[in-house]
């Protein structure tokens, strides 16, 4: 199978699929609120983990597969990178069966972690970061054909880190 790569943009303060009928930073205020905090409480915030699931797969045997995962940050929509792409993760002869049920772990990649840490980073200062995932197929075993499509649903969770510390009064500081 020739190479394909595919895109789903992530624009995280902003109405995307992937999470929902909120938008990365509502869920994030709306968790804050449940605690007594605000955004302003938000010292630093990180991704730490992620996982994935085949939830199901279409017709009668199992496939595997080899896959790039990159991360680029693309603000304006226009495929001129303000940062990466970065490698954030990768499958290389992964049977999807194997991934049924799961959730299972992904290895994720340092440079691709520290690109959507800084997308993070320049979320809590008022940035509309938007971010570019980009999945490079490389191989599929069988071949899928008009006879016998590849169809699959996958769930994939991202986990993040975030360190609260009180908010700091000004009148505070002052002695």
């Amino acid at each position: 199978m020739n190479a394909r790569e595919y895109e789903h943009l992530v624009r995280l303060s902003r109405r995307d699929p992937i999470f929902g009928d909120k938008t990365f930073k509502e869920q994030l205020d709306k968790k804050l609120k449940e605690n007594g905090k605000s955004p302003k409480d938000v010292k630093s915030i990180h991704m730490v983990g992620a996982t994935f699931k085949t939830v199901k797969v279409d017709g009668s045997h199992d496939w595997t597969f080899d896959a790039d995962f990159d991360i680029a940050r693309d603000d304006n929509g226009d495929f001129t990178y303000e940062d990466g792409p970065a490698p954030l993760a990768t499958f290389e002869d992964q049977s999807f069966y194997a991934l049924k049920g799961g959730p299972n772990t992904v290895t994720l990649l340092e440079d691709g972690v520290a690109l959507v840490d800084r997308a993070l980073a320049d979320l809590l200062t008022g940035d509309d970061p938007r971010l570019v995932l980009l999945v490079r197929n490389e191989d599929v075993d069988p071949d899928p054909s008009e006879s016998d499509p590849l169809s699959f649903t996958t769930n994939a969770c991202v986990k993040f880190q975030i360190v609260i510390g009180k908010a700091e009064n000004p009148a505070s500081n002052k002695r």
